[in-house]
């Protein structure tokens, strides 16, 4: 017997071997105790499979949650750069009318002086009937000093905004242009930091082409502001933050009609050419006196010419020429009791003469430097831009890395014949996308709102459920042709009546008014008719579509 069947013996003996549980004590060659272990070993194996079931599953949720979470990051970081570039434009728009209030004060300040002076000319040529001639008679050269000093000052500090406002409005224009594109970039910084699971990342929006649909769109939804406006705001601004002092229910009285005199006027009050201004009222005078003494001129020539005499050239003094009769400078003697006159010349002299007389008075409604108004005034909303509409939207998007979630396959493969990871048909969804925008947080109508949301650094941003809707064509076609109907009614009737000098002033309130009430009516039929005519075509053209992630 071998060594190896004494020690089998041994172990079998009943009372050597170590006491088992369960019914069978035999020897170990028909000892069944155990058994379970066989379908342990399978159990552990189904275990194992289930084990790496669960954490693809998991690897699967994480790996789509972080790819939504990057695209929900890429548009939430770039619409807040779109919310900064509006404020940044804001913050600009404030101080060029800051920079113009300065002006508008010094002009409200020159025409109240002017008002004072004339009074007291009237008092003290009606001594006996004015009571205040005498203190009049003491105040009146210091007033004109002050007024000519003004005027002075006026002028020149006009020069100085000629330059500066071209620079603010300039910048204004790169920060709304660029600022779409430092958004995207943004954008795609914030999806490297999901890194390895995300492995591209982009954030769009419609503001990253400038001057479409409409040339006016200047990347932002913004535009220029009309200069009118502008100085009208301008002056609502110096009253409001000029006079905090002054309780309310006198101050808004007062901002109201600082606004609409300078709307009205600002071409005197803030330079440049409105529609209709003192400006334009002067030029007409203007004209009509020059084409009368050049009408008066050439029938004056043709008659001395007729006369057969022959008479000298005027000398262009007035007194002079008095005294010994002459002849046009711009008349000709052609011979035979034939002439010649340059009514050309003659107009175009006659204006300059008139010019410089009225600005060695010390009167230039024109202004010192701001002699137009080209790239000079501050951005307004976009007309074609409603809240919340398409034009106020960032879109990100993410594509991941399709491999990660698939590292728990490698376990798969020890399971397999060739120990290679099985090949899987069905995708993970590598791209993910999200909607942000930037919007004006105050409460209140839009139609109301726009007014304000370019004075007021209230532009925010927050994430949306994602959907393409809001083009906004039918208003913005809406839009402009009351815009074109608008301008016909100011041509043909407004500014006619205006600049023929008959009403100034009331002529003048009453186009604030009309603009007004214009504007208003405008809101009511776009908001109504317009937003009926883009449900239309969102619904035919791009339906309006959510995509729940």
């Amino acid at each position: 017997m071998n060594i190896l069947d004494r020690f089998l013996r041994w172990v079998g003996r009943p009372g050597q071997r170590v006491r088992r549980c369960g019914a069978d004590r035999g020897d170990l060659k028909s000892d069944q105790s155990g058994a379970i272990m066989i379908a342990g070993v399978f159990m552990a194996a189904l275990l194992a499979a289930g084990v790496f079931y669960v954490i693809g599953m998991g690897n699967a949720i994480v790996y789509r949650e972080r790819l939504q979470d990057a695209a929900d990051a890429v548009a939430y970081s770039s619409a807040g750069v779109h919310a900064r570039g509006m404020n940044i434009i804001v913050f600009i728009n404030l101080i060029m009318a800051a920079l113009l209030a300065v002006l508008i004060m010094m002009r409200m300040l020159i025409v109240m002086l002017g008002i004072a002076i004339v009074a007291c000319g009237i008092c003290i040529a009606a001594t006996v009937f004015c009571p205040l001639s005498g203190i009049c008679a003491a105040a009146m050269q210091p007033m004109v000093k002050i007024e000519q000093g003004l005027i002075k000052g006026a002028n020149k500090y006009e020069k100085v905004l000629d330059k500066v406002l071209p620079a603010l409005s300039g910048f204004q224009k790169v920060v709304a242009i660029t600022t779409p594109f430092v958004g995207a970039y943004k954008g795609n910084k914030v999806s490297k930091q999901y890194t390895p699971l995300i492995t591209s990342g982009m954030a769009l929006s419609p503001s990253l082409v400038p001057f479409v649909p409409s040339k006016k769109k200047l990347g932002l939804p913004v535009q220029e502001m009309e200069w009118d406006k502008f100085c009208k705001k301008s002056a609502e601004l110096a009253v409001e933050h000029g006079m905090s002092w002054i309780p309310g229910f006198i101050r808004k009285p007062l901002q109201w009609a600082a606004g609409a005199i300078a709307g009205t006027f600002s071409g005197y009050f803030c330079g440049g050419g409105g529609a209709t201004n003192i400006q334009e009222v002067m030029d007409n005078k203007i004209n009509e006196q020059v084409n009368e003494g050049c009408s008066n001129q050439k029938k004056d020539c043709a008659d001395k010419v007729k006369s057969g005499n022959s008479y000298p050239q005027c000398t262009g003094d007035v007194e002079t020429d008095k005294k010994t009769p002459c002849m046009s400078k711009y008349c000709t003697d052609l011979g035979g009791g034939l002439g010649e006159f340059n009514t050309a010349n003659c107009k175009k002299d006659g204006k300059k003469t008139a010019e410089d007389k009225m600005k060695d008075s010390g009167f230039d409604p024109k202004g010192g430097g701001i002699s137009n108004t080209k790239n000079k005034t501050p951005k307004d909303i976009w007309e074609g831009a409603d809240h919340g509409s398409i034009w106020f939207q960032v879109f990100g998007f993410t594509g991941g890395d399709e491999k990660w979630p698939r590292n728990v396959d490698k376990g798969l493969a020890v399971a397999t014949k060739t120990g290679q990871m099985p090949k899987v048909e069905a995708g993970w969804g590598n791209w993910r996308f999200a909607q942000a925008e930037f919007y004006f947080d105050d409460k209140g109508a839009w139609s109301e709102l726009k007014k304000d949301c370019m004075w007021k650094m209230y532009w925010r941003a927050r994430l949306r459920r994602f959907a393409v809707s809001g083009i906004n064509l039918g208003q913005l076609g809406l839009g402009k042709l009351f815009d074109v109907m608008k301008k016909y009614v100011d041509t043909k009737f407004i500014d006619g009546k205006v600049s023929g000098g008959t009403s100034i002033i009331l002529g003048g309130l009453g186009k604030g008014l009309y603009e007004e009430l214009a504007d208003k009516l405008k809101d009511t039929v776009v908001g109504g008719v317009g937003k009926g005519v883009d449900s239309a075509l969102d619904g035919w053209v791009m339906p309006s579509w959510e995509v729940i992630h």
